[in-house]
Formats: C-alpha cells, structure tokens, sequence
C-alpha cells in the first residue's frame, strides 16, 4: 500500500518531472554556489559504494523544490545531492512499510547529542509530531501524501546540520579566528548509510579524529559529575591562602581532585599527596612544586562551568583538523610551549620550545618540512632591521659588527661604518644578515617546512629560557630546546656524524630522506595518552574570540 501511494503521488508530478530530470542537477547545483560562496572547505576524496536499500526512489522535482522552497545553506544542500545521487535516489528514511527503524535511530542520537553535550540547537519537532500523528492514525501518510517527502527531507537536511554541527564546527571562515591549517570537508556518507541500515555501533563511522574524541570522553564524564564537581566547588573558592602547612589540606580539595581524577586515596598522605599534586600541576601547565601554592590553587578555584567551556572551545578547534592524523607528524602546541613527535600515528616523545610573544604571535598553520639547514645565516626580517636594529645603529656604529652581523646590497658585502644610518627612518635599502657562530639567533640548525609566514622551528643560542614555565619570547618562529635530536630523528644520522656537521662552521643545506608534516597549533584543553585532562592560559587571547563565536558575548 505505501509502495502504491508513492506511485500516486509521482503521477501528480510527472509532467514536470519530464523537464525538470534533465535540469535539476544543474538548478541545484547552481543554488548552492550562488547561496553561499565558502571556499574554506576542500572536499576530501573517498571511496562509496551503492547499495539496494529499497525500490522506493525520490521524485527529482520535489527534491528541487525543496532545496529552493527551505533556502538550504550551500555545504548542506550539496551533502544532500551527493547522497542522494549516490544511492540513485533511493528513499532513506521510508521503506515499502512506512517510515524506517532509521527515523528512531537518528532521533536516538540527537538526543544522546543533546545530553552529553548540553546542544539543544538541534531540533526534531516535526519527527516528534509526525510520531504523535501516527500514533492517532496509523494511516495518516495515506491521508497525507506530501508529508512523505516533507518528512524525508527534513530527516536527511537535519541530519547534515546535525553532522556539520558536532563534527565540523562553525561555518565562520577559520582565518578570521587566525587559524590557517586548511579545513577539509568531511564525509558524513558512511555515518548516514550505517543509521539507515540500522547498524547497532554507528559511532565508529564518526568523522573525528583522535584528539576530538579523547575530550569529548572527557567532557562526557564532567558532566556527569558535574553537580558535585560545582558542590565542592563551592566551598574551595572560598578559601584564602597561598601556602597550606601540610595538616591543613581541606577535605573539599581531596574529593574534588579524586573526581578528577587526579588523586586516589580517600585521604591526605604527605609523600604521595605531593605526588598528586606535582602531576596535577604538570596537567595545568604550573611549576610542579607538589605543594598547595597559590598559583594551584588559583587553578583549583577556576569554576566547572568555566572549565567546560574552555573544553568546548577547544573541541571546536579540534573538529576543524582532519578526520585522521598522518602517520607521522610533528605537532607543536603553541599555549603548552611544546614539540610533540608522533610517528606509526603514535605519540613518541616531546621537547620544551619558545613561541612567539603576544605582540609576535606565533601563526596557526600546517607546512611540509623538506630540509634542514645547518650552520644558517640569519636574514634579518625587515620589521626587526626597523625597530631594534636601525635604532641601535644610529647609536653604535659598531653594532653591526659586535653582532657578527654583514650589510649586503645584492651580494655585495658592505662596510657598515660607511653608511650614514641617521638617514633612514623607515626602510633600509640593505639585507641585514648574521654570520654563522655562537651569536647566531636561529643558533646551529634550522628546520624549513616552506609558508606564507617565514616561520620555521630552529636552535638557539638563549638556552636559559627554556627553564621558564611560560614561554612565549620570539618574533614568531619556535625555538627548540634539543634541536640536534630532532635532526637526529629526521635524518637518521648518527650521533657521532650528525655531531660532525653541527661542529662544523660551514652552511650546509641537508634535504629530508621523509619530508615530514608540521602542525603549529593552539589547544588550550586537551586530554593527554594517559587520559589527563590538560589545560593552559590563552596566551594570544585566541579563546575569547572562538568563545563569542560559540557561546556569544563574552561576559
């Protein structure tokens, strides 16, 4: 009988259905370019396979109709054409019965959606009503053709503003909240056909990757917990001391690092305490005295709320990277101040770094590393030649070579002392480089992985910074702490052979066997391999500026 209606219905269309099969796909194709212009998405490549789900197919005119009538946002209308096409049309949501087991299903994880993550944009009103209908009148469809496909529809557009929403974030264009890593568009096919097939463990077509999964876990079982976490709250905020003398550890501190996870006995035990308290600083990014100083504890009095907030934030980034990480891959978290090695897709080891300070800030951007550049000269960006050499110049002539540093026009060496500095205000019509030595700032390596922003990682001559907690220092470029074991891994050189080079004062550029992908990235939350929630200060106040996107005014 269901299959019968559909038919009747296709005969009150099937005179414009004769033109509009032949024009649909360029009208909709057409509405989706013209609605929206996003060119901040690139279109992943995957492989799909069609599948017989049911002889029920889709009248083309209504599903031009539809896409016109509801004024359908660009990425979405052209999720539902690929879906569509891709299963020749087929119905997904009604079978020859009635409406699927696969309305529930979808409906099921919108409110799963919803409980874990507090997100009630997503709304299924309609199915709801339809639900209530047919519990009134088994026969409403019958009673009620269009509804067939108002129905269809509205489950495969919601689906797609829900998969956009938890799995791709906002639409706004990513370099406006200065992160310039591309956005691949995700595939939500293999999700959608695993809901319609009725699969009992669709989470495993999720398009996340591993770092969004691990804090959503993470923001999953704080909300949980979230009643109590803001009980004991309560009570930690209100206390006043920058020290605690060993026996004056209040019980509200213990229960509330027990609920995160952070300690495990029920209670206070001076050694192993201080243990605890030393790895929870280490989490949040805090010198690890192992002691209750005020720091810590300023960080214990930071609200729940607000702790899921910078959790969600950072969610919100994570969703922008791709579904999967490359097999090896460098990654440098700019507010943690670290190098992180991954390779086999595996986190291997890290290294301390210094990143840009605030008024430098370090750039939020993905390269290909392609070689390595011992023994470098430095090529003074003229920014820097602008504000802090030429003003030294004008004072010491002699600057210039006090700082094994050489003035060049063209390739032409000049005599500093000759030139008449006071002169130049703004722009210096020279190349200003520094020699290869001890003086040198980017020190005895540099590692090029080609970008818009002339940075790169490198040595450095100024190792003491490198015992600070917060280290943001540079013009922009990162700074490493042990360079040489990182051009160790790269190379694949040994010691006593990579040592000979590196001792050497002659500039030699050395091509990467593996050039290797670089991510230079800015994650103020996320969970660590031992399943730590981490969290650090917003150094370049990036947090604010997502946090209006996402939640509105910042208060």
């Amino acid at each position: 009988m269901f299959k019968y209606l559909l038919e009747k219905v296709f005969c009150q269309v099937f005179l414009s259905l004769v033109f509009i099969l032949f024009t649909s796909h360029f009208l909709v194709y057409t509405s989706c370019v013209h609605k929206h212009n996003k060119k901040f998405l690139i279109q992943d490549t995957t492989l799909y396979s069609p599948t017989k789900f049911t002889d029920l197919t889709i009248d083309r005119s209504k599903f031009v109709t539809y896409l016109e009538k509801f004024n359908i946002d660009s990425n979405i209308c052209e999720d539902i054409l690929s879906f569509y096409e891709r299963r020749e049309n087929q119905f997904a949501w009604f079978t020859e019965n009635g409406i699927s087991e696969a309305a529930v299903n979808f409906s099921n994880l919108v409110d799963l959606y919803k409980l874990q993550l507090g997100d009630s944009t997503i709304k299924l009103d309609l199915l709801d009503q339809i639900y209530e209908k047919l519990n009134h009148d088994s026969n409403y469809f019958y009673k009620h053709p269009e509804e067939i496909y108002n129905v269809e529809f509205f489950l495969t557009t919601s689906f797609f503003n829900y998969a956009h929403k938890a799995y791709s974030g906002i639409y706004k264009n990513p370099k406006d909240l200065e992160w310039y890593i591309p956005r691949r568009k995700k595939n939500y096919d293999h999700l959608l056909e695993s809901i319609v097939k009725k699969d009992k463990d669709f989470s495993k077509y999720e398009p996340i990757n591993p770092f969004y999964q691990s804090l959503r876990t993470k923001l999953i079982y704080l909300k949980s917990i979230f009643p109590q976490l803001t009980e004991l709250h309560e009570e930690i905020k209100s206390l006043q001391f920058s020290n605690l003398p060993v026996d004056s550890i209040p019980k509200s501190i213990i229960n509330y690092l027990k609920l995160l996870d952070e300690y495990s006995y029920d209670q206070y035990d001076c050694p192993l305490f201080s243990n605890y308290i030393q790895s929870y600083q280490k989490h949040h990014g805090i010198n690890g005295s192992g002691q209750l100083d005020s720091i810590t504890l300023s960080t214990l009095q930071i609200s729940p709320d607000d702790i899921l907030k910078k959790i969600i934030i950072n969610m919100e980034r994570m969703r922008w990277l791709t579904d999967t990480i490359p097999n090896r891959f460098i990654l440098v978290n700019i507010p943690d101040y670290k190098l992180f090695v991954f390779d086999s897709s595996k986190y291997q080891w890290e290294m301390k770094v210094v990143v840009g300070k605030s008024i430098h800030a370090t750039n939020i951007f993905a390269g290909n590393m392609e070689y390595l550049v011992f023994n470098p000269y430095w090529n003074i960006p003229p920014s820097i030649i602008k504000n802090e050499i030429l003003p030294s110049l004008k004072k010491d002539q002699n600057y210039i070579n006090r700082n094994e540093m050489e003035v060049l026009s063209g390739n032409e060496v000049l005599n500093s002392r000759s030139i008449n500095w006071k002169k130049y205000k703004d722009n210096v019509p020279f190349t200003i480089r520094q020699k290869p030595g001890p003086k040198n700032a980017l020190g005895k390596i540099k590692f090029i992985f080609p970008n818009n922003f002339n940075i790169y990682l490198h040595d450095t001559p100024a190792k003491s910074l490198f015992t600070e907690q917060k280290r943001g220092f540079s013009h922009g470029c990162v700074r490493l702490a042990e360079p040489l074991k990182l051009a160790e891994y790269l190379l694949s050189y040994n010691s006593s052979e990579l040592k000979k080079i590196y001792n050497s004062d002659k500039e030699m550029k050395v091509i990467l066997p593996h050039p290797i992908s670089v991510l230079i990235c800015y994650f103020t939350a996320w969970v660590d391999i031992n399943g730590n929630l981490n969290t650090r200060e917003d150094l370049y106040r990036h947090d604010e500026k997502l946090e209006r996107e996402i939640f509105g005014k910042v208060k």
